[in-house]
């Protein structure tokens, strides 16, 4: 029996692949992706919150695309919450890098953001153990329909 969720996650996605389940494996993906809707928005309040709003950073980050990933791996099951926008990471870092113009060569200064430090990683990290129970039900479920055969 695998002793962590991570661990069971990947039984769980493996034993569904090999059967040919895949109609159950895409209903538990969506019932992941469902579940994570309230952290998305709480990044998005964090991100209005946060971010400088004068320039209209705040709103920048805010209206990016992000994504929730289901990753099934041995090394790497679990659910993630991903952008891609450029500078993400770097405002979490609490600086932003931009160009200054009006010199002969175009450089790129960093001004420090101190209030923004951590609008992305905090965000999550408070937020994720609340959603932690409705991934592990559904984890239950579908374990509990392969458990007792298929519909």
């Amino acid at each position: 029996m695998p002793t962590s969720a991570s661990e069971r996650l990947h039984a769980i996605a493996l034993r569904l692949r090999t059967e040919g389940q895949r109609g159950l494996q895409r209903e538990m993906n969506a019932a992941f992706r469902a579940s994570t809707r309230p952290l998305i928005a709480s990044v998005r309040a964090a991100a209005r919150e946060r971010l400088p709003k004068a320039g209209g950073l705040n709103e920048q980050q805010a209206s990016q695309a992000i994504r929730v990933s289901v990753l099934t791996g041995s090394r790497s099951a679990g659910v993630r919450i991903r952008t891609r926008t450029r500078g993400s990471m770097q405002t979490d870092k609490g600086y932003v890098r931009h160009p200054v113009f009006g010199t002969w060569r175009p450089t790129l200064a960093s001004q420090q953001i101190p209030g923004a430090a951590g609008w992305w990683t905090d965000t999550l990290r408070q937020l994720s153990p609340a959603i932690t129970p409705a991934i592990l039900a559904e984890m239950n479920r579908v374990a509990r329909i392969i458990q007792d055969g298929y519909r």
